[in-house]
């Protein structure tokens, strides 16, 4: 938990916000400042490019007087050396000196291709930006058909991005620095309100007094929606107290009468001999009172008990479950770290509802020998998705799925006949999705392997009987009789009792299941007692 307080966080928030904006401010300044720059600067050595050309053709003489070439751009030299067709140099700046332009492979590229070209480059260690291009092939000069190469420092530029960014920095600790202190002076009055609801709660905690209410404002801001929700919650505790005062009350009132015939007996039968009669009133008073009793209990238990903490031992359960009932126990789950412990438990079949989004669950089904059940559903694990766009092609979706889930456990080494499908009846679905996708199950045939059916109070039953989950049982039962029809051969059930004494009869009903003629109903079977 952190020890800042909101005022701090809201400060700390603000702080780092107003620094990042204005950073991303400066980066973005320096980007369109550095690519106006660079492409000033391109322009110049273009232009000067430009103007000796035209300075061989017009007197080509001039090229080789003496300071002819030497120019600058926005206070930068600008260097130019003169090539022949041969690439020899005719002529330069005098700023150049001795030195020479490292533009040679430029150079040859450009009188050989006929098109001008950029470089970067160094010259002395400085980084400079070249310009090569060709010379036109009339006037008569030496120049011609050679080229023109310009270069200039770069140097400056880079000086002026530096600086900027220099710049931007103390700016963004400028205005954080700023944005810190005036967003604590803000929220200690937004957060004023708060501090007296807190200090409000605070006095009806310590008296425990459900009747007690929050300050509430004229305001409709979310701290008066909040103290309104409080104070309702308040009022909702105060009338479950109220009635749990009233129910311990009419249940002391009614223990009074039992508890005085009890005593009434029992002196009774200290004075006189014991008779039947008497007995009998007595078993029932007792009766009746440890009723009450126990329904006392309960309520107090259940006020009084704590809400579990602890989690729930699964290993413990399963084995119990394991052990005791001996069935096959099947966990569904697409988390890797449950399943482990529940194939070490004794479990021997993984549900994996998630469609195999964690393909260590293949992985565990392979190295175990775990039947591996692979559900269609295009939603994550806990998320409700309602996509209209599968309307009209939910079955093709569900046979595609199913067959590249098969491969991919396959591949991580699960064998065939581990493979159990699932179409995810409402899992990504509307009930109609559900519907079209259930209704060309036998197509799920050709993938091989059995089809398990979830289908006990789904929502499909109740969007189509507007039953909730516990009176779905007739739409269930339908739902049953439909997938064994269409080949289902698993099915997961909530009334299991039922769904066998449905499938008994209807076998029975339709010859696959004899009923011999010394079949009789046993007499306490023939009727409920009134």
């Amino acid at each position: 938990m952190s020890r800042l307080t909101l005022r701090s966080q809201v400060a700390i928030a603000s702080a780092l916000a107003i620094l990042l904006a204005v950073s991303l401010l400066g980066v973005a300044l320096q980007l369109l400042l550095s690519r106006d720059l660079h492409s000033q600067l391109d322009s110049d050595l273009r232009r000067r490019a430009a103007d000796v050309a035209t300075l061989s053709v017009s007197a080509p003489a001039l090229l080789t007087s003496p300071g002819a070439l030497d120019s600058s751009s926005n206070g930068a030299a600008l260097d130019v050396e003169v090539l022949d067709r041969t690439g020899a140099i005719l002529s330069r700046s005098l700023a150049l000196g001795a030195r020479t332009l490292p533009a040679d492979t430029l150079a040859a590229d450009v009188i050989r291709s006929g098109h001008a070209r950029y470089h970067t480059g160094s010259l002395d260690d400085q980084p400079i930006r070249i310009y090569a291009a060709p010379l036109p092939t009339v006037g008569g000069g030496r120049a011609t058909g050679g080229a023109v190469i310009v270069a200039s420092s770069t140097a400056q530029i880079d000086q002026t991005l530096h600086r900027l960014r220099a710049l931007t920095l103390l700016a963004a600790l400028a205005a954080a620095a700023l944005a810190a202190p005036a967003a604590l002076l803000a929220t200690r009055r937004v957060l004023r309100p708060l501090a007296q609801l807190s200090a409000d709660a605070g006095v009806i905690g310590q008296t425990a007094d459900p009747s007690r209410r929050l300050a509430t404002t004229t305001s409709a801001d979310e701290v008066a929606r909040l103290a309104d929700a409080l104070n309702a919650m308040l009022a909702a505790l105060e009338h479950a107290r109220d009635r749990e005062r009233r129910f311990l009350a009419d249940a002391s009132h009614e223990l009074r009468t039992p508890l005085t015939a009890l005593r009434g007996n029992a002196a009774f039968l200290a004075k006189h001999s014991p008779e039947s009669a008497a007995f009998a009133d007595l078993e029932a008073d007792i009766a009746r009172l440890g009723r009450l009793v126990d329904l006392l209990l309960a309520v107090a238990r259940e006020d009084a008990a704590d809400p579990p903490t602890a989690p729930v031992p699964l290993a413990r359960l399963l084995a119990d479950t394991v052990t005791e009932q001996g069935v096959s126990v099947s966990v569904d789950t697409w988390k890797p770290e449950v399943a482990r412990a529940a194939l070490d438990a004794g479990a021997v079949m993984l549900n994996d509802v998630s469609g195999l989004r964690d393909p260590a669950l293949a992985d565990l089904a392979a190295r175990t020998g775990a039947a591996l059940v692979l559900m269609h559903t295009r939603a994550a694990p806990k998320q409700k998705l309602l996509d209209a766009r599968f309307d009209g092609r939910t079955a093709a979706d569900v046979l595609a799925f199913l067959r590249e889930r098969m491969a991919l456990a396959q591949a991580r080494g699960v064998p065939f006949e581990q493979l159990i499908l699932d179409p995810g009846p409402d899992f990504g679905k509307t009930p109609a999705q559900t519907v079209e996708s259930l209704r060309a199950l036998g197509d799920l045939h050709a993938l091989g392997r059995p089809l398990l059916l979830a289908l006990s109070r789904k929502d499909f039953i109740g969007a189509i009987t507007g039953r909730p989950p516990r009176e779905r049982l007739a739409g269930t039962l339908a739902a049953l009789a439909w997938g064994v029809e269409a080949g289902g051969h698993l099915f997961r059930m909530h009334d299991v009792a039922a769904a066998a004494d449905f499938l008994a009869v209807r076998d029975v009903l339709a010859g696959r299941r004899e009923l011999g003629a010394d079949a009789r109903l046993a007499e306490s079977l023939r009727r409920e007692p009134a």
